[in-house]
């Protein structure tokens, strides 16, 4: 009789609360650092579409001057604007600054710099292109 009741303490099965709560605190963690990661790879998706779209709006800018330059022998100036666009939902407003100088010792070259900036959160970030033109008056109004 004494026997038959030390193996039913010793046959008890299941687990005990503090097995339960380590296991849940070493998942909670696990889930923590997955959300974590999910988060960061959101912010660096939306940080490279973003930068997507403002190479391509460089890329097509200096294009569209180039092409004013052959057809017109002019170049537009409007050195400063803004340009929103749709992205993802979200409106994003990319600040253009255009700057033109004189190549030196090379008569009528210059170098066009187009610069994009735009807000994500808190963080300024910008981006440039350069590129030499040549034979073009300069349509100052």
């Amino acid at each position: 009789m004494i026997l038959s009741l030390r193996n039913k303490k010793n046959n008890r099965k299941g687990f005990t609360l503090i097995e339960v709560m380590v296991s849940l605190m070493i998942l909670s963690v696990g889930i923590v650092y997955i959300l974590k990661s999910y988060i960061v790879s959101l912010e660096r998706t939306t940080h490279i579409t973003n930068r997507i779209y403002a190479t391509t709006a460089l890329d097509n800018r200096i294009s569209y001057i180039q092409r004013m330059l052959k057809a017109y022998k002019m170049l537009p100036i409007d050195l400063n604007r803004k340009e929103d666009i749709k992205v993802g939902g979200k409106n994003i407003t990319f600040k253009q600054y255009m700057v033109i100088k004189e190549v030196a010792e090379m008569p009528e070259v210059f170098d066009l710099t187009l610069t994009l900036s735009w807000q994500e959160g808190l963080r300024n970030i910008s981006l440039s292109r350069s590129a030499y033109l040549a034979d073009f008056k300069v349509d100052q109004e």
